[in-house]
């Protein structure tokens, strides 16, 4: 709780009539003697300061100081170089020249022509379809067999010690290679891929 808050209820309320939530605040604060101290001095300090009053010449004389205080000009002992400047003010001063001088060598070297060299790189991408007609080349293969005369030839295994006869290959029932036909022959084909 806030001490002016405290003075609140002291000129309000006794010790013995806080609220806990109160007299816990109070007394997280102060001591409850404290508190009673307190109370009874905002109570008589109104009846101490009653009687006071101020001598009539005092008014006169303080008026009288500070009209020659505002006539005499402020001298000060120490030179102009040598007074303390806060740094508020230093960077405020830095703050406001800075710009200044930008803007001046700015005008200065506006009427100044300077050649700029640009460089702009641009890509652009083109795709373009063309038939190209190739001639087909065909490459034919032909296996050829060498006849071997009709000898029966014996192999041997090592798992059977007993030679076995093997025949010869009969070539005779061998399909020839057939011709294969042009796509240019076949317009069929030649329509399947140009299109």
């Amino acid at each position: 709780m806030h001490f002016l808050n405290i003075e609140q209820l002291a000129l309000q309320k006794d010790f013995d009539a806080l609220l806990p939530q109160e007299r816990a605040q109070v007394l997280a604060c102060m001591s409850q003697t404290e508190y009673e101290q307190l109370r009874l001095m905002l109570f008589n300090a109104p009846q101490l300061d009653a009687d006071v009053v101020p001598p009539r010449a005092l008014k006169g004389r303080l008026m009288a100081q500070m009209r020659a205080q505002k006539q005499a000009p402020i001298v000060s002992k120490r030179g102009l170089l040598h007074r303390a400047v806060p740094v508020w003010q230093m960077l405020l001063a830095a703050a406001v020249v800075i710009p200044l001088i930008y803007i001046a060598q700015g005008a200065k070297n506006q009427g100044e022509m300077q050649p700029i060299t640009l460089v702009q790189t641009k890509t652009d991408t083109v795709f373009q379809e063309k038939i190209i007609w190739r001639d087909r080349i065909k490459v034919r293969t032909r296996i050829v067999f060498r006849e071997k005369p009709n000898q029966p030839e014996m192999a041997t295994s090592d798992l059977f010690p007993v030679p076995i006869a093997v025949s010869p290959i009969d070539t005779s029932e061998m399909n020839p290679v057939s011709k294969g036909s042009s796509l240019a022959d076949d317009p069929v084909l030649m329509g399947f891929f140009t299109k």
